[in-house]
């Protein structure tokens, strides 16, 4: 079923990074603003007490800490500068788990740098890059293509015949094709929207297999023999991340912060 094209409302994510990134902090009285979102970031990141940090596994990224605080700061605000630091405590991070512990891996080529950068990049982008989260392609309607035409100064042969004073015909190249027989004319075609094949009409980034062993440089069937479940597990303490900040941010702006 075609997805609704209607724009949709911005979510709690949408809004903190539009609030970092305004230029107007001026506060309303009873109405939520930029102000009101970035003191309830700010909050996140200095209330380690709070119930949801408590809570989490041994396992988990540690929100309290320098690599959850720079990944939210990225993530709510937008702040891409910073992602390469992000990248790099994430490699740390993850050296320093159990379970890589079993991966046995050899990083002479990177390796475990590229799988922490895809990882991140998937978790920080979730938005499909073809429809741009609209679920749907062809909503301009109208496509503009450049189509090879013959040419009608020389119906496609690349000469014309002049005639000399003395009316003797003689052959030369085509001045408006130069000689090629064909030339480029821009015409519109009707497009009708579709769902868009790349996240069959969810508007979300999908898994892609191929594209995740590309970046790992290893053959798809080595990808999905050891490194896909290893996406999972890191993909899972993300979204654990993402989803524990999300409640303190609602939680902040529910108290007014």
């Amino acid at each position: 079923m075609m997805g609704d094209v209607s724009a949709k409302p911005a979510g709690l994510r949408e809004k903190m990074g539009v609030a970092v990134n305004a230029t107007d902090l001026s506060s309303i009285e009873d109405r939520e603003g930029s102000v009101e979102r970035i003191a309830a970031l700010a909050y996140t990141q200095i209330n380690p007490g709070a119930g949801e940090h408590e809570a989490r596994e041994r396992d988990e990224i540690d929100p309290g800490a320098e690599l959850g605080a720079i990944l939210i700061r990225v993530k709510a605000g937008r702040q891409y500068r910073e992602a390469e630091r992000a990248l790099d405590l994430l490699v740390h991070w993850i050296r320093g788990r159990r379970a890589y512990t079993k991966w046995k891996i050899k990083d002479g080529r990177g390796l475990l740098h590229s799988f922490a950068r895809q990882g991140l990049a998937e978790w920080l982008w979730q938005v499909c890059p073809e429809c741009k989260g609209t679920e749907s392609i062809g909503l301009e309607r109208d496509r503009r293509e450049n189509k090879r035409v013959a040419c009608r100064g020389c119906s496609g042969s690349g000469w014309v015949t002049r005639k000399t004073e003395k009316d003797k015909p003689y052959r030369r190249p085509c001045e408006l094709c130069c000689g090629f027989g064909r030339r480029l004319r821009e015409i519109v075609r009707a497009v009708k929207p579709r769902d868009c094949p790349s996240c069959r009409g969810t508007g979300s980034r999908l898994v892609n297999d191929g594209e995740r062993a590309r970046a790992l440089r290893v053959s798809l069937a080595q990808y999905q023999r050891h490194w896909l479940k290893r996406f999972d597990w890191l993909i899972a303490r993300l979204d654990r991340l993402d989803q524990t900040e999300n409640n303190l941010l609602h939680s902040a702006l529910g108290r007014r912060i």
